[in-house]
């Protein structure tokens, strides 16, 4: 995999918050800076904009405290199309015109990578050029006579198609009719969009009826038989023979929802040509477009949550899979049709060497790739990094400003993406970067015009406490008809946060808050007791598990490799020490992890995990599952102990992170008998807290804080103003102080090693 890019050079300095101090960040708390006030989302609706209403919406976004804007085009059913087909030369002017603005307003901006909201192709990529699958056609013949057939032609989309290969089976009618069990996941096919779901490695013990496997000596390979008109020619072996004929074809998937001119299939994320092509008809126009602000004014590029499906081949995929994986694919292809070849375990360990080896090959070939070209040319990527086709953490790597999305109206677990947020943020905090935007109060139909700041408050507290410093408000419609009320909208979709609302005018103090907040919540990265280092499962879904008292950073198979033990503490990249790692899997685990983990461990890392059972994919054979046998009981013993030490190091299992924190006498960072949620960030100088509650009567958190030796203030966001807290305790280890908060109140708690003096309150 292709090293991660962590820094970017070049580029504009007032694009993050750098960490200020003394009285500086007083001030800047007082009058917090552009860079760190909120933005919006701002929707073209099907290319119904006018240089008029550009101006007037730009200013109002101005007028009320907002620091940026999100440029999208999209496809609303029920708006007629406007004067600009997506990408016209019209189209081009307005997008240049409202960069122009952007700078003469003072407005920082990004642009969606292409029209829609799911938009990284288009008209320009071509079926060979977008993402593909595998398709397969069948054929029933009896043995012991010549076979001289054109073979039936797989289903194929967009008039493109490739054959990959023949097979014969001798196989009976269990066989052809045995299912793998959520097969169309596994192997990675689905259209559009997939809700937060992943998949796990099937049970150890799972088991299909021996009526139902396939021997692999039963499997014949036909394709040198092949004719380039499809035609097999074969004698056929006595008995019952399905012959499969194996190609390639794109998906379908389109991008969505495009304006009309801007609908074309989603480019192949496994072949650098694809979004090279994307990049070079849309992005590279756009930074054009841009001149001498591309980069300054105009510095991001964004990709929204992944809505193109699942995808599973790519013309290279036979080579990279061997090269990979150490074994050929071919043989192994009658599994992606549900069949199961040898037993379901052999199938279940290559279904996930596929979405493995789909993983690698979508985070080298599409995200590192976007990310190159995004550079190359002086420009950020911003992405929401979730419901990929591969391992999401990996993708969150390959972004310059990781985000996560909150429904203000989650519809049970299908738009509950709260944990996203936390995904992210713990993704700038091993990547050494900064600012963790999210896609905020996004809604559906049950808004209905009814939300206003007062309502989003608690909500946008909470993202806050996930890691969230830089709110983009899902949505701003752009008015054509600004003498139309209430305007044109989104439809159902999103928060109606545009200047049509009666109380826009009154908006900027709550605005002012969120940049308080967002300025100090990039002071320093989140002090985390916990790296949480979620399974290799590339399409494991992160689900955040709070831990009382403490934080932590979830870790994705490719971080953890970048992690090490220093000084006898696991520590990340940035030089951010853990106290403990807990490391999850769904009973398989590599070699690899398993023998970085004993390092680790032996050199004085902490670790609470159960003992993987196997190793995951087909690589190494039965070898590796009995060499992961022996490590794994060197590592935690075979008496089932809930506590060990091996090296340097404790092993820990059956209990929770808590417990295993307090066994290792690590006290809770942040603790207190009222329900409030908290954050804390930390640096060399200071140590600030957040705390929310959404409490609807006034409280007073007695709270007790893992800081000692240094002055405590309230630094209040809504007016910001500071004054000195009375600590009402300490120990060697703590600070106590009590911190009233208003209804559905919050504040910040910071500690500096300077001596306070008398209360300050700045202009």
């Amino acid at each position: 995999m292709r090293p991660i890019i962590l820094m970017l050079f070049g580029l504009s300095l007032t694009l993050q918050t750098r960490a200020v101090h003394g009285g500086e960040l007083e001030k800047q708390f007082a009058n917090p800076p552009a860079a760190a006030r909120p933005w919006v989302w701002v929707h073209w609706l099907n290319g119904n904009v006018s240089k008029p209403g550009i101006t007037a919406q730009l200013e109002s976004i101005k007028r009320v405290g907002l620091g940026g804007v999100t440029m999208f085009d999209v496809n609303q059913p029920g708006i007629p199309s406007g004067p600009y087909p997506y990408f016209d030369a019209g189209w081009q002017e307005m997008f240049a015109f409202q960069i122009a603005e952007a700078t003469r307003l003072g407005l920082e901006t990004m642009s969606a990578n292409g029209a829609g909201y799911s938009g990284s192709g288009g008209p320009w990529i071509t079926p060979e050029l977008a993402m593909q699958k595998i398709v397969f056609s069948s054929t029933r013949v009896i043995g012991q006579k010549n076979f001289s057939c054109k073979l039936p032609l797989p289903p194929a989309n967009g008039n493109f198609y490739r054959d990959v290969a023949v097979l014969a089976i001798r196989e009976t009618d269990n066989q052809v009719n045995y299912q793998i069990e959520d097969l169309n996941l596994k192997r990675l096919t689905w259209t559009n969009y997939i809700k937060y779901t992943g998949t796990r490695s099937a049970p150890l013990d799972a088991k299909a009826p021996v009526s139902a496997c396939i021997s692999p000596g039963n499997i014949l390979n036909l394709t040198g038989r092949l004719t380039a008109a499809g035609t097999l020619n074969w004698d056929v072996p006595a008995g019952s023979w399905t012959i499969l004929r194996f190609g390639h074809t794109w998906t379908g998937q389109n991008t969505l929802p495009a304006p009309p001119a801007g609908s074309g299939p989603d480019c192949n994320k496994l072949d650098p040509r694809g979004i090279q092509t994307h990049f070079d008809h849309v992005m590279k126009r756009m930074i054009e477009l841009a001149g001498p602000q591309a980069g300054k004014v105009f510095h991001t590029f964004f990709v929204d949550s992944w809505e193109a499906g699942g995808q599973n081949w790519t013309e290279k995929m036979p080579a990279e899979f061997q090269r990979r994986r150490g074994y050929d694919i071919i043989p192994f292809l009658p599994v992606m049709t549900g069949r199961v070849v040898g037993n379901l375990q052999t199938s279940e360990r290559f279904l996930y060497d596929l979405r493995q080896t789909i993983s690698e090959l979508c985070a080298e070939n599409f995200w590192a790739e976007m990310q190159r070209l995004c550079h190359e040319h002086g420009m950020r990527l911003a992405v929401e990094p979730y419901i990929t086709t591969g391992n999401d953490l990996d993708a969150a790597n390959f972004t310059d400003e990781p985000m996560g999305e909150c429904w203000q109206y989650p519809n049970g677990p299908i738009t509950d993406y709260r944990q996203t947020i936390k995904a992210a943020a713990s993704a700038a905090d091993l990547n050494q970067q900064t600012v963790v935007g999210v896609e905020a109060f996004t809604s559906s139909a049950l808004e209905r015009w009814q939300s206003h700041p007062s309502t989003l408050k608690t909500l946008g507290d909470e993202m806050f406490c996930l890691g969230a410093n830089r709110f983009q408000f899902h949505r701003f419609a752009m008015q054509r008809f600004p003498q139309l009320a209430p305007g044109m909208m989104m439809g159902a979709w999103g928060l109606h946060y545009d200047s049509t609302q009666t109380w826009w005018e009154w908006s900027k103090p709550w605005h002012d808050y969120l940049a308080r907040c967002q300025f100090l919540l990039r002071q320093g990265p989140v002090a985390a007791d916990v790296l949480d280092v979620v399974p290799e499962e590339p399409l494991y879904r992160f689900e955040h598990k709070p831990i009382p008292g403490f934080d932590y950073d979830a870790c994705g198979p490719e971080s953890f490799k970048r992690v090490a033990v220093k000084d006898g503490k696991l520590t990340n990249p940035a030089g951010r020490k853990y106290e403990l790692m807990t490391v999850e899997h769904t009973g398989a685990m590599t070699l690899a992890r398993l023998r970085q983990i004993r390092e680790m461990v032996f050199q004085g890392a902490n670790h609470l995990g159960e003992p993987p059972q196997a190793t995951p994919g087909l690589e190494g054979g039965l070898q590796a599952d009995v060499e992961l046998k022996k490590l794994a009981d060197e590592i935690w013993g075979t008496a089932g102990e809930t506590e060990r030490t091996f090296g340097a190091g404790k092993v820990f299992r059956g209990i929770t992170s808590a417990e295993a924190l307090a066994r290792l006498r690590v006290t809770p960072d942040f603790n207190c008998a009222e329900t409030v949620s908290w954050i804390h960030r930390a640096n060399a100088d200071t140590d600030i807290y957040f705390i929310a509650s959404a409490a609807e009567q006034p409280v007073n958190v007695r709270g007790t804080f893992r800081v000692c030796g240094r002055t405590a203030e309230l630094w209040n966001p809504e007016t910001g103003k500071i004054q000195q807290l009375d600590i009402v305790g300490t120990d060697d280890l703590h600070t106590r102080v009590e911190v009233p908060l208003a209804a559905r109140g919050s504040a910040f708690v910071v500690f500096r090693r300077q001596p306070s003096g008398r209360p300050i309150s700045p202009a």
